[in-house]
């Protein structure tokens, strides 16, 4: 993502990775910590460590930032969200050997002793070598053949997994040996499995096997709470809210030049996120875009920004919280590792995981971990009498006292809610804070998406739930030929069916791949999900949201699915815009509208190809309007 030097940069919340990302935007967080973990990275005989947090707390960033100072890296990096092709025992190990083979093999040490490509592979493979074993194990799936060869493997590898552990230990002995040193493995990704899931089952058995070594594992805080697993007691690098003066900083980064036209209003959206950064970064974006582009006032601004991100990271119409817990949490304002640990109250663990209450700190010498209900989910904005008595704050003030929020505050660790509610009032109250996916125009749809089409760079992505299924391609066209009379681009439509055996998260990858290397990759993807998802295939879709990062998407979705898939993606979500598509969306469009954009289109100085792809997007919404106004 290429970064403006002098100006704003905003994102999705995607982690910082390369030099200039960190020039530009990094703020020290955790100065302390990241000290240790450096210290841990230098030393080579180091037993394994976890480096814990909710989601959205700075974990991938955290990780690329000590490697980078370090500076030392990995042997074996292994993402366990975003590379296993199918989640089962035999496709975690069967990709780990892989791994392992080629950096035996790299380093000279003899393999064929071992025959593992006899042993493996089945009897209809004529050439049993390693080069054909390492194919199946590591290649990319492209194709229904491929994929039940890599299947077919790891169900044998699952059968023979006690003696291909032993194989295993004895190769990395090897390694070991040869290198004077443990072997270095990064774990990644294993927070974007959700606990009590069949696919989290399945892994815990290969994440015990990576403790002898020096191991990295990259997890949820809520994975970091129990002991029942070896994995589970090493050490820990624990990653909780940030300082609100931090949270600022970064926010100031962001903003670059434009930062001083914005103290006023830093504070208030730091307070709001609850010391989580990219909630804090999402609430910015909104903000700017609602203070900008909408002409909105600060009052108005700051609930359009609370409204949107809690649509995208928490609102869920299926989703139910527990009242009693979060009475609790509210009054003791602090949860316990014996409520979370191995997973004894499930509400807890979903709550903490799906970042519906957020942990401010370590826990304390009784095992009390410092927490808050989320200020998302509370319709409360009162701790602006902490600010500078602005005009704007005054008016923010108002505001709040107009919405009848004002008993309550935004520090999270100070609610002042009346410990007497019943559990009804209690749970009508954060309900009522839910804004249950507000619907919006789509000329709001399309401003909003603004820099979603101007910014060649920018890789956003939104999901928008629809009723009627007939507008949606044509709110499509609008949407894309609309965008193009703006800047040159060519978007692709994908249609997804079930892709049989498959893993549906693979299939659209690779319907996108495959196209891209026919010829150039489309600047961005418009994806209609035809039929309802799965458990499992929902799952899949969360687990392995990283292999999204890179592109454009808008993802169109059948309402009433949307409303239960959400639940499902709490991963997922972090990194998409969610709008609710009205069935009569196309009913405020004018012909006249559509006209005058034709008419600019055929002027616009683009190339032939992305001129004539604008036109005959816009042509299908004239053809649409000109037959209803005929009737």
């Amino acid at each position: 993502m290429i970064r403006n030097k002098y100006g704003i940069n905003f994102d999705l919340g995607v982690p910082l990775k390369s030099e200039e990302d960190f020039q530009l935007l990094y703020v020290e967080l955790n100065e302390e910590k990241k000290l240790r973990f450096i210290k841990w990275i230098k030393d080579e005989n180091e037993k394994h460590l976890l480096i814990a947090g909710q989601i959205g707390t700075g974990k991938t960033t955290f990780i690329e930032k000590g490697f980078k100072e370090a500076p030392v890296t990995y042997d074996i990096q292994i993402s366990l969200d975003t590379e296993i092709p199918i989640y089962t025992t035999g496709a975690f190990f069967g990709v780990f050997l892989g791994k392992i083979l080629e950096y035996a093999n790299k380093l000279n040490i003899p393999l064929s002793p071992y025959n593992l490509p006899g042993d493996l592979l089945p009897p209809k493979y004529k050439n049993k070598n390693l080069d054909t074993l390492l194919e199946i194990l590591t290649g990319q799936a492209i194709s229904i053949k491929t994929v039940e060869e890599k299947e077919a493997l790891f169900k044998r590898i699952d059968k023979k997994l006690n003696a291909l552990k032993t194989l295993l230990r004895i190769i990395i002995r090897e390694i070991e040996t040869k290198q004077g040193r443990k072997l270095f493995i990064f774990a990644e990704g294993v927070d974007k499995f959700r606990p009590q899931t069949s696919e989290y089952t399945l892994l815990l058995d290969f994440l015990d096997f990576l403790t002898p070594y020096k191991t990295l594992y990259e997890v949820n805080l809520v994975h970091a709470f129990g002991s029942q697993y070896e994995w589970q007691k090493g050490q820990k690098i624990i990653l909780t809210a940030a300082a609100f003066e931090k949270i600022e900083e970064t926010l100031k980064r962001r903003l670059g030049i434009y930062a001083a036209a914005r103290k006023e209003i830093l504070p208030v959206i730091s307070r709001l996120s609850g010391g989580n950064l990219r909630q804090a970064l999402r609430l910015l974006l909104e903000y700017d875009y609602a203070e900008t582009q909408l002409k909105k006032d600060i009052p108005g601004a700051i609930e359009y920004s609370l409204q949107r991100v809690r649509n995208d990271f928490l609102d869920s119409p299926t989703a139910v919280m527990d009242p009693e817990l979060l009475k609790t949490i509210h009054h003791d304002k602090y949860i316990l590792s014996g409520v979370v640990a191995d997973f004894k109250s499930m509400s807890a663990v979903d709550s903490l995981y799906m970042n519906r209450i957020l942990i401010g700190d370590e826990a304390d010498e009784s095992n009390r971990w410092p927490a808050a209900i989320n200020p998302l989910l509370l319709p409360a904005v009162e701790s602006f009498k902490t600010l500078p008595e602005s005009t704007e704050v005054r008016a923010l003030k108002e505001w709040a006292r107009a919405h009848d929020v004002s008993p309550y505050g935004l520090d999270p660790y100070g609610y002042d809610i009346d410990p007497t509610l019943e559990h009804g009032q209690l749970f009508e109250l954060l309900s009522s804070a839910h804004s249950k996916f507000s619907p919006f125009k789509i000329t709001e749809i399309l401003d909003s998406m603004a820099s979603y089409f101007l910014d060649i760079e920018r890789k956003d992505k939104v999901i928008i739930g629809y009723e009627n299924r007939d507008a949606v391609e044509l709110a499509n066209d609008f949407l894309i030929g609309k965008a193009g009379t703006y800047r040159p681009g060519h978007f692709k439509d994908i249609f997804i069916t079930k892709p049989g055996k498959k893993d549906i998260v693979e299939f659209i990858v690779d319907s996108i791949e495959v196209d891209s290397t026919k010829k150039a990759p489309a600047d961005g993807y418009s994806i209609f999900f035809q039929q309802k998802l799965n458990e499992k295939e929902l799952l899949s879709f969360d687990q392995k949201r990283d292999k999204f990062i890179d592109y454009k998407m808008i993802w169109w979705i059948p309402f009433d699915h949307l409303k239960d898939y959400l639940r499902h993606w709490t991963q997922l979500r972090q990194f998409f815009k969610i709008f609710h598509l009205e069935a009569d969306i196309l009913g405020s469009l004018t012909k006249e509208e559509i006209e005058e954009d034709l008419d600019y289109a055929r002027h616009i100085d683009f190339e032939t190809q992305n001129k004539t792809h604008v036109q005959r997007r816009l042509k299908k919404i004239l053809k649409y309007l000109e037959a209803r106004k005929n009737g």
